[in-house]
């Protein structure tokens, strides 16, 4: 319950605090309508000033005043152009050789990178060569190991070859033996 009435409460200080500011805004928009009413109240007084037969043009200069105005405008841009070819000729030759020691030191520091760049993937290649180096002799072994088994194998299996071969001759002749005995017996009886 105490929290609800600390939001009631905090509701009235914003809607006051609210109507405040709203009345301050009010107020500052009528102080600069006046402000803009009285500056254009001031201009035209200023206008209203000066007698009607009174040109606002400017009072042309007399020929020989306009001359002099002239000469010094032209000698003066004379003077400008001579500093600025001046300035031009000295200037060029040493902004180029900054630029020239700018390129130079930029040059040298990717020249730098590059070479730390370079080493790193040297140590990197290095590396992965002495661990595929470690693999690789495991596996050699291995195939070795492998194919000696093969030829030990393959060395039983034509010892078995020939086993198998005499066994088999042996087996034909006394298979062989059988018939011819069965024969001899099969024609004893027949007779």
């Amino acid at each position: 319950m105490p929290a609800i009435a600390a939001n009631v409460g905090s509701d009235a200080g914003v809607r006051s605090a609210g109507s405040e500011n709203r009345w301050l805004l009010t107020a500052l928009n009528v102080a600069s309508v006046l402000c803009f009413a009285l500056w254009w109240w001031w201009m035209n007084r200023k206008s209203s000033a000066l007698p009607e037969n009174t040109s606002r043009a400017l009072v042309p200069f007399d020929a020989a005043a306009e001359s002099e105005w002239k000469a010094r405008a032209l000698a003066a841009e004379a003077r400008a152009d001579k500093a600025a070819a001046l300035l031009k000729a000295r200037l060029m030759p040493q902004l180029a050789r900054w630029m020239m020691g700018e390129l130079v030191q930029r040059l040298l520091h990717q020249r730098t990178d590059l070479m730390s760049s370079q080493q790193k993937a040297e140590a990197e290649v290095a590396e992965l060569e002495q661990r595929l180096e470690k693999l690789h002799a495991p596996l050699e072994d291995r195939l070795k190991a492998y194919e000696r088994r093969i030829a030990e194998l393959e060395k039983e299996l034509a010892a078995k070859g020939e086993e198998n071969r005499e066994l088999i001759k042996a087996k034909i002749d006394t298979a062989r033996r059988k018939l011819a005995s069965e024969r001899a017996k099969g024609s004893v009886e027949w007779n």
